[in-house]
């Protein structure tokens, strides 16, 4: 009763006359022309209610702004009659404590349709929300101050940036980031790359920046989502969508790439691309690096004698063996066939020696049970360590392989340190 007695000047005023709290967000009192334009009962009412959460979104950005702009805003509308194009012209109020929004009907006068229900537009900027508001992506739209103004179906779905289960009010983005990203650290890198993506966007609204994070959604399910982010007009937009099971697949398939299917082991081809990188990084910085080639011996009398299957069991047991006596930092592949490889990295000749010994010991200490056989498995392992004057990691390798064949032609069941050549007396 209060506020009616403050305003009823309002319904001297012809024009349709909202007042709004000064947040923007709620109707504080409406005069009759405003209510036969948009609906009954609108004191009190959300603006999102009576002109839809993109058009409340833009009223909200231009309220809550410092200062307000005198020209007149044409949005369309999602009112409870319908679709519509509006115009809005803002004055603060004499008291500071309100706004008073002017509106403009842009398809008729009012004159022309007071009494009757509002009818929807045929328009393509309406029917282009509609499309927006039910794409299966989301997408979400800022002003130039990076204030939330319109979010879809989809983005509430993702992220519900309203409390609970209820409809999330446009543009209340508070605690969200804290939601979505719990640990401190990382959000405050996220909440660095958003802003830097924007501001990218922002400098040559050309060009469109991606970004990619684990984000903890809606559901309580901690989801992959891909960002993109475009500067258009005077917004930013931000269109994303869930990648989790194409990244989930990416890296399944990426195991079967580089694994082998027989031990678990990392195969041949991941051997060589760590081992190469390993390569780098130890002439980089002047680390040790060192490489072991293990073969088994006789294996091919474990198949002959007892079946593939058994030699299939000694390889999974000699695989988990390696995998228990090598250090967190060591990688071991399996080549092929017997062959087995170990990269050693920050391990010189001296340490590479006492590993390799190690594995001789867990390969061959105790017998490999397959079913009701004990059956005893020896291995033959040539060590080599990056030289001063390698150029890849091929070298190291073919000088493991020495060693490797040096150790099963003395006897095997010993490891051989395969030592790079003096550089003279390799010119000579």
């Amino acid at each position: 009763m209060q506020d009616a007695g403050r305003f009823a000047w309002l319904d001297l005023v012809h024009a349709p006359v909202l007042v709004v709290e000064g947040e923007g967000r709620r109707v504080i009192r409406a005069n009759a022309s405003a209510v036969s334009l948009v609906g009954d009962q609108l004191d009190g009412r959300d603006l999102a209610d009576l002109f839809g959460a993109y058009a409340a979104g833009r009223l909200h950005g231009l309220l809550a702004g410092p200062r307000l702009d005198t020209e007149e805003m044409v949005l369309y509308c999602r009112t409870p009659f319908g679709l519509a194009t509006f115009g809005f012209k803002v004055a603060r109020l004499p008291e500071g404590d309100g706004t008073v929004v002017t509106l403009r009907d842009h398809r008729e006068s009012a004159a022309a349709r007071r009494g009757r229900p509002l009818p929807a537009v045929d328009d393509f900027g309406a029917k282009l929300e509609d499309i927006v508001r039910s794409l299966p992506v989301g997408v979400e739209i800022y002003d130039v101050n990076m204030r939330e103004l319109f979010f879809n179906a989809q983005s509430d779905q993702l992220f519900g940036l309203g409390a609970g289960d209820q409809t999330p009010a446009y543009g209340d983005f508070d605690g969200w980031w804290e939601r979505a990203f719990p640990d401190d650290a990382i959000r405050a890198e996220v909440i660095r790359e958003w802003r830097s993506c924007m501001d990218a966007v922002r400098a040559d609204p050309r060009t469109v920046q991606d970004a990619e994070w684990e984000v903890l959604c809606r559901d309580g399910q901690t989801r992959t989502i891909l960002f993109r982010f475009r500067f258009v007009g005077d917004t930013y937009v931000v269109v994303f969508w869930d990648v989790s099971e194409p990244r989930r697949l990416e890296r399944e398939l990426r195991h079967l790439a580089v694994t082998d299917e027989l031990t678990g082991l990392c195969n041949r081809r991941r051997f060589f691309e760590e081992a190469d990188r390993a390569f780098r990084i130890a002439v980089a910085t002047s680390s040790d690096l060192s490489v072991l080639m293990m073969d088994l011996d006789h294996f091919k009398g474990i198949n002959d004698s007892h079946g593939h299957a058994a030699g299939d069991a000694v390889l999974r047991e000699v695989a988990g063996r390696c995998r228990a006596a090598l250090r967190a930092r060591d990688l071991v592949a399996r080549m092929g066939g017997e062959e087995f490889a170990v990269l050693l990295p920050n391990t010189g000749a001296a340490g590479a020696r006492l590993v390799a010994e190690n594995l001789l010991e867990a390969v061959a200490g105790v017998p490999v049970t397959v079913g009701e056989m004990a059956l005893e498995v020896r291995c033959s392992i040539g060590c080599a360590a990056l030289a001063a004057d390698d150029r890849t990691i091929a070298a190291v390798i073919e000088r493991a392989d020495r060693g490797l064949y040096a150790a099963k032609a003395g006897g095997r069941n010993c490891v051989v340190m395969w030592a790079a050549e003096p550089e003279e007396a390799r010119d000579g």
